[in-house]
């Protein structure tokens, strides 16, 4: 009637190719805009990994199962919002999409980046379980939403009481893992429960209901991290060289803390989130005692936040070739040491991922997104390097003593 051509397309950068092209020559009944999806390379994981190779196996049959409790669940609710209902079946087909993602990620023996996206499956098919079971946990005050607290509370406390019997260095990597993870859940928790206890409603129902959707979304991340930090924990039993904790790093972990205050102070709230997680967990860690996962996470915060600010304003093609350098650099210093490393190397293979992931999407002409890979791999890289001068330090003290 007006004239007017409509072709749907996937993300801006196609936009951008249809808005500088010829419009008339665009036929909406033949043409078809496809993207491939990314399939990276295989690699090679180095033995010591291969208990996070079954724990990311354990992790995929773990979210298969969990998006089927989810959508069993969610076909037989109470729910009477037609527009939640509508909610939660696209956050149920995303965690499908995740998933399918962390398989071909695991075939290819990225364990890491499989294993992330397995972990954010679990968590929002958990969210639409939980909701379509039991409605009445968008309710202030309600009953289930305090046992469910409860019960996390029990388990969390129980796994910190055995997280603090000792130190085993020969799985010293895999025991910061569960400490870290459980400080994460342990500081969401808490402010979870504060919530709850404080909790007065002054707004009208949608804005009530939005806030206890979050709440309970923050519920199912808490909940899932214990699950890791006990899965973390499992690896570690049968260590032989165990110690007990010590106030040793307190001084290097305090100089960390004090160069993320300083770089926080040039970032954004949304550039904040994952670099306040990490810098509030590892003061928590210090303060408990716990001084080798408060240097792990104080030494991350500052990676990511070091992050933030060098890829702010900068273009494509001096971010993609800083992040080839880097990935570079990390590799040769981990080839220099004497050591095996988990978590430097779980993290640098997930950069490399990055990093090829933007070779095929400016391939593309997909520079957007091509963009934000280069920035996620950069964050890994930076990561993956202070991970590793951290995971020296720690060994090389060890080593040192009888």
């Amino acid at each position: 009637e007006w004239g007017t051509t409509v072709v749907e397309v996937p993300n801006i950068d196609t936009a951008l190719k249809y808005a500088f092209s010829d419009i008339e020559s665009i036929d909406v009944n033949t043409e078809t805009v496809f993207t491939p999806d990314f399939v990276p390379d295989s690699i090679i994981f180095p033995r010591h990994l291969e208990p996070m190779d079954g724990m990311t196996n354990d992790y995929l049959s773990r979210a298969e199962v969990r998006v089927e409790e989810a959508r069993n669940s969610l076909s037989g609710t109470l729910l009477n919002d037609p527009s939640l209902i509508d909610a939660m079946l696209s956050l149920l087909n995303q965690s499908d999409k995740t998933l399918a993602q962390a398989k071909l990620l695991h075939d290819q023996n990225y364990l890491y980046s499989a294993a992330n996206y397995a972990f954010l499956a679990m968590v929002n098919a958990s969210l639409v379980r939980d909701i379509s079971d039991n409605p009445s946990l968008l309710e202030p005050g309600s009953t289930a939403w305090d046992l469910k607290l409860m019960t996390l509370r029990k388990r969390l406390n129980a796994l910190k009481r055995d997280l603090n019997n000792f130190v085993p260095l020969d799985y010293l990597e895999w025991h910061v893992a569960a400490k870290e993870r459980l400080v994460w859940a342990e500081e969401k928790l808490e402010k979870l429960e504060k919530a709850s206890d404080n909790l007065v409603i002054t707004v009208g129902v949608e804005e009530q209901e939005n806030v206890m959707l979050e709440n309970l979304l923050e519920f199912e991340y808490a909940s899932a991290w214990v699950d890791a930090a006990t899965d973390f924990r499992s690896i570690t039993l049968n260590s032989e060289k165990r110690v007990s904790s010590n106030n040793y790093f307190i001084t290097l972990v305090d100089s960390y803390l004090v160069n993320v205050e300083d770089a926080l102070k040039v970032l954004t709230e949304e550039e904040k989130v994952d670099i306040l997680r990490r810098f509030n967990a590892a003061k928590i860690a210090r303060d408990r005692g716990w001084q080798i996962s408060a240097l792990f996470d104080a030494a991350s915060a500052l990676a990511l936040a070091n992050a933030a600010i060098f890829v702010k304003n900068k273009e494509l093609p001096e971010l993609d070739q800083y992040l080839d350098t880097k990935i570079v650099d990390v590799q040769q210093k981990m080839s220099e040491s004497q050591y095996d490393f988990v978590w430097a190397k779980l993290y640098l293979d997930h950069a490399i991922y990055y990093n090829k992931a933007v070779n095929f999407y400016e391939a593309q002409g997909e520079n957007m997104r091509a963009l934000e890979m280069a920035k996620s791999g950069i964050s890994l890289a930076l990561l993956a390097e202070n991970i590793l001068q951290v995971t020296i330090e720690t060994k090389d003290y060890f080593d040192s003593i009888p």
